[in-house]
This record gives C-alpha cells, sequence and structure tokens, in this order.
C-alpha cells in the first residue's frame, strides 16, 4: 500500500491537531499556514505524522508549494479547510491507483455542501483527462504520485489564486502543466471528501473581475490560442450572469488576456 500523504494550505492555524481532526485526516499531513509568524510543528498522531509549517507568506500557490517541499508521501493529496475527507479516503485512493496502473495522477469526485451558485462538477466514470477537459477541476480532490511530479518539475504559480493578483486558477495551471509536460492523469467517480462551498477565499460572484482573470487564466494556459478559447468561453459563460452577455464577457476576457501578457 502506498503511503498517502494530505498537503494542506491553511490560513491563520494554531499549532495543535484542531484542523487535522477536524479534516478527518487519517494519514500523514503537511499543513502550510499562512499567518504571522515563522515556526515548524511536528507531532505523531494515532494515524501517522502531522507537520505544520507557519510562515508569513501571502497566496496559496505558495502555500502548496512549501507544503511540496516538505513532503514525503508516495500519493501526495491536496486540500483546504473547508474539505472534510471520508473514513475509507486512503483505501479508494490506493484503490484506484492500483486499477489504473499507468496513472500519474487521479481527480477524484467529491460530495458539496452549501453549493451555491456555483456549478456542481461531478464524475461519473473513468475517463483520461487532457488539456482541452481538465480545467474545471480543483486540486482539493486531486492526487499525485509523488516521483512523477518530481520529475515533471511543475509547482503552482504565484500569479493565480487567493492572495495573488488574479483570483483563481492556479489548480487549473497546474493540473493542465503536468498533462503538458506527459503525465497521464484521470478522473475517477468515487468520493473521497465533502466540501464546504458557504464561504470563499476569492469568489464573490460572476463580476467583471471573475472574467478579466478567467481570460488572463486563458492566456497562461494556451498563450498561442487563447484569442480563439475567448470566443468558445465567452459563448459559454454568457448566461452566468444577467449583466453580462457575450460581447461583454468577450471583452473581459480579452482585457484579462492583455494585462497578462504584460
Amino acid at each position: 500500500m502506498s503511503k498517502i500523504e494530505v498537503l494542506v494550505a491553511a490560513m491563520n492555524q494554531n499549532e495543535d491537531c484542531a484542523l487535522y481532526e477536524k479534516m478527518n485526516i487519517r494519514t500523514d499531513a503537511v499543513i502550510a499556514n499562512q499567518c504571522g509568524k515563522f515556526s515548524y510543528f511536528e507531532k505523531k498522531t494515532a494515524h501517522g505524522s502531522m507537520k505544520i509549517v507557519s510562515t508569513g507568506h501571502k497566496g496559496v500557490g505558495k502555500n502548496r508549494n512549501l507544503a511540496l517541499l516538505y513532503s514525503s508521501g508516495d500519493i501526495l493529496l491536496f486540500s483546504d479547510e473547508d474539505v472534510t475527507y471520508f473514513d475509507d479516503y486512503e483505501k479508494t485512493i490506493n484503490d484506484a491507483f492500483l486499477k489504473l496502473k499507468d496513472a500519474d495522477g487521479i481527480v477524484f469526485d467529491c460530495e458539496y455542501v452549501n453549493e451555491g451558485i456555483r456549478k456542481k462538477v461531478g464524475i461519473k466514470k473513468v475517463k483520461r483527462l487532457r488539456i482541452y477537459n481538465c480545467l474545471r477541476y480543483g486540486t482539493y480532490r486531486f492526487a499525485v504520485k509523488r516521483e512523477a511530479l518530481q520529475k515533471a518539475n511543475v509547482s503552482f504559480s504565484h500569479h493565480f489564486g487567493g492572495g495573488a493578483k488574479y483570483q483563481s486558477g492556479e489548480d487549473s495551471i497546474f493540473i493542465s502543466d503536468l498533462i503538458k509536460k506527459g503525465l497521464k492523469i484521470y478522473q475517477y467517480p468515487k468520493k473521497i471528501l465533502k466540501l464546504d462551498r458557504s464561504t470563499s477565499s476569492w469568489f464573490r460572484g460572476y463580476t467583471d473581475k471573475y472574467f478579466f482573470d478567467k481570460g488572463a487564466l486563458l492566456c497562461a494556459i494556451f498563450p498561442k490560442t487563447c484569442y480563439l478559447f475567448a470566443f468558445v468561453f465567452a459563448y459559454k459563460f454568457k448566461n452566468l450572469s444577467k449583466e453580462h452577455g457575450y460581447f461583454k464577457v468577450l471583452k473581459l476576457l480579452i482585457s484579462g488576456m492583455h494585462d497578462f501578457k504584460k
């Protein structure tokens, strides 16, 4: 059985097991804690080793990269504070990698709580993910082989995500970069966690900022074809908000692209 390790991006946590227990983590874990001090705390639990690395650095991308630096597991599972794992998540993940022997990474299904206006993205079947169908999944349900990740030499962007200039997208860039490097990523229809979406560090509705940042994200992932994708995504996004029709969304997407290119 492979050693699973959960890498949590967190903020203002105490140096104790409170978050570890709240999230129902039952394996090793590294909690990268963004707060106002620099410290390191490690403790053995009933289920494994827990490390809390506290820094003053801002940005979820920096936090996730910090957790990666302190990781040692065979399979790394990325996470956030609003996740609660099911009791059997370790077995589910190991079973999935045994079944998909060529998989370097797997996106699992999850249960949503307090979904709000954001669209639920469920997984119904096993399928290989490609660059064109990997962008809707967050890394909070993504597991990857540490050895494959190290060989690919991919890390999280500091320009996207909570605390960065562009409010989201670090997850999409990370997974798409792995696929570009040749890693085999699959989706898998087994739930491993419950996600509470009652609050968000970045989502404030389908605003001008939302579409502007999506334009920057398209430019980051598809630098040569981003304008073509802008027309496609503008059509896809036009019904998300009553205030944003096709041409307004397209204009905001292109503005975001120009800003990122600068």
